[in-house]
């Protein structure tokens, strides 16, 4: 999709590997409520037994102040959304968001207890 296309293109500009003659990309600022209403036709679609878990990642990633966060974040939901199995290192990136979740105030998941909601 478009907003795929220019998230890749943003990611490639911020490791350096965007070539420079090509270096025309707008940057365009999205509305965060368009963010997350993206995010979360995208998990639904994407990861429904963990959307949950998967939209308060996509709110960690909104809370991200630099980049370093940003990559932190991205690294720990990678491992465990990725990894075909569960061991030690996925358990440890895990309990990173948890930990991340935590210190921003944004962390009160209980799998039991969960309701899914429709707000269409």
């Amino acid at each position: 999709t478009g907003l795929e296309d220019l998230l890749q293109k943003y990611f490639l500009l911020i490791t350096g590997q965007h070539p420079t003659e090509t270096f025309d990309l707008p940057i365009l600022h999205r509305c965060l409520s368009h963010i997350m209403k993206n995010a979360k036709a995208l998990c639904k679609k994407q990861i429904p037994k963990h959307y949950i878990l998967a939209m308060h990642i996509f709110g960690l990633l909104a809370c991200c102040s630099t980049l370093k966060e940003m990559d932190e974040v991205l690294s720990s939901s990678t491992v465990l959304f990725c990894s075909p199995c569960s061991e030690a290192n996925v358990a440890k990136h895990y309990n990173n968001l948890q930990l991340l979740m935590q210190k921003r105030g944004t962390f009160e998941l209980d799998d039991k207890n969960i309701v899914a909601e429709d707000y269409k």
